[in-house]
This record gives C-alpha cells, structure tokens and sequence, in this order.
C-alpha cells in the first residue's frame, strides 16, 4: 500500500490493498457475521475497480509503457496511464472473484433457507452476467493490446472506448 500512497490517481489500488488486509483480519476469526459483511466489501471493491476506477474513468487510458498517473497541466485533472498488461492481470483477479463466487454458490447445500433465497442460482449473479462480463473485460483489453501493439500512431486506448456512449457519439457522427 506504500507504493501507491505517494501517487495520485491510485485510490482503486489502496482500496483492493484494504480489502486484502481486512481480509486477513477476517479469517483469523471465525465471526460468520464479519465474513458476511467482508464478501460485501469484496464485491464492492472489484465493481468499483472494474467499473469506477477504469471503465468509466475519462482519466484512464491503457499504453504499453509503464503506468505512470499525472496531473494535467491544463485542467489539473489526473491522468492516468495505465500499462495495458498489468490491467489485464488486475482484471483478471478481479474476474477471479466472481469465479470463487461462483464456486461457492455451486457448493452451497439444497437447503437454501438458510439464505432466504428459493433457488441456489439466486446466491450469485446471473450466469450471462458473468459471460458477459468476461467477455467484456477481455475482449476490449486484448484489442486494446493489439491496437497499441501494432500501430506506431498510437499511443493510448481510453477506457472509455469500451463505453457504450463513446461508441453511440461516434455513430451519430456517422449517421450526420
């Protein structure tokens, strides 16, 4: 956590570094209301670095070089370059999560009144979600990578490519 108190822009590094710690707390009891709370912090932790820090983030930006985070000289705003094999590795433990999810609720026993659900598919996010997910992450970060990989032109990919609004205001233009 060090490493990243020093920089601006890493709010979404010390916020997984947290939940590593806390985790680490957790096990050491055998508190079955403190796990519970955990896997809520967990699930917030890896939506918010998916989603909040890099998917809807203006600021993030995938290059081939090594990550760095600035602060614009122009509108003060961090900018942040992100290396594009290393947010392969962060997505992939971030979709590592939803397998061990995933896992557990296929272990989770028929009786599912102990968590007042009716079906045991209801203890984890629908199955398309998750492929949806994958497919998302992965799809867009290899391209990513292939892009920056193969033109010289080409120095950065915005996050903001994989949103769907970046593609919609394109495809008005076109249409104009």
């Amino acid at each position: 956590m060090n490493k990243y108190q020093q920089k601006d822009g890493f709010a979404a590094e010390i916020l997984e570094e947290k939940g590593v710690l806390l985790k680490k707390k957790v096990d050491l009891t055998n508190n079955q209301e403190f796990k519970n709370e955990l896997a809520a912090i967990e699930f917030a932790v890896n939506v918010h670095v998916i989603f909040i820090a890099r998917f809807l983030n203006k600021n993030a930006r995938l290059v081939l070089t090594q990550e760095r985070c600035v602060r614009d000289s122009y509108n003060g705003k961090i900018v942040m370059d992100l290396n594009v094999d290393d947010e392969i590795k962060k997505m992939e433990r971030c979709l590592q999560y939803f397998e061990l999810w995933k896992d557990w609720s296929k272990d989770q026993s028929k009786n599912t009144d102990e968590w007042n659900v009716k079906k045991r598919d209801q203890l984890f996010i629908a199955g398309l979600t998750l492929k949806n997910l994958k497919i998302c992450l992965s799809g867009f970060l290899y391209y990513a990578k292939e892009v920056l990989s193969t033109s010289s032109a080409i120095s950065f990919i915005p996050y903001l490519h994989a949103n769907q609004s970046s593609l919609e205001s394109i495809f008005s233009v076109h249409i104009m």
